[in-house]
């Protein structure tokens, strides 16, 4: 964890994680590269105990109240949306930028109404190709059709120029 702060403070990155108690474990990813090609296999283990009651913390509400992009992964969509909608209904209110990263061709399959829940206050989707065409699939749009045009066919946000 400490590895993880100083790296942050580094870049000067606020950040502040709510920590579970032992015996728990972080979360873990192996990752193998072959050529332009990757494969990941991820546990997120302490990361699927998050609480929504650590958003009102004071400290972390102070963080909240004070940040300007907010960062969601579609990990984070498997154990609940309660959050990650509360962190981006607020930050999209107050004209801050919210960005969606979805992660794994998975969550748009099998987490596709918690994507739409969520969607209408993110300004940034992130998804490589098989990501986005997961995505586009699950909505009915097929993979065949341009995916580079998604946002502007889906969504609209006049927050970012």
């Amino acid at each position: 964890m400490q590895t993880l702060k100083s790296a942050n403070e580094a870049e000067s990155v606020l950040s502040n994680y709510q920590v579970q108690p032992p015996p728990t474990r972080t979360g873990a990813c192996a990752v193998i590269i072959s050529s332009h090609d990757r494969s990941l296999c991820t546990t997120l283990r302490a990361a699927e105990m998050f609480t929504p009651s650590h958003l009102s913390s004071p400290e972390i509400a102070s963080l909240l109240s004070g940040a300007k992009y907010f960062y969601i992964e579609g990990y984070f969509l498997t154990h609940g949306i309660v959050s990650a909608l509360e962190v981006a209904k607020a930050a999209s209110s107050r004209g801050r930028t919210v960005v969606l990263n979805l992660s794994a061709p998975f969550i748009p399959q099998f987490f596709k109404v918690q994507l739409e829940e969520l969607l209408p206050h993110v300004d940034i989707l992130i998804g490589n190709e098989s990501e986005a065409g997961a995505y586009a699939e699950a909505i009915g749009m097929g993979v065949s059709r341009s995916l580079s045009c998604y946002h502007c066919y889906r969504y609209t946000s006049n927050r970012i120029d």
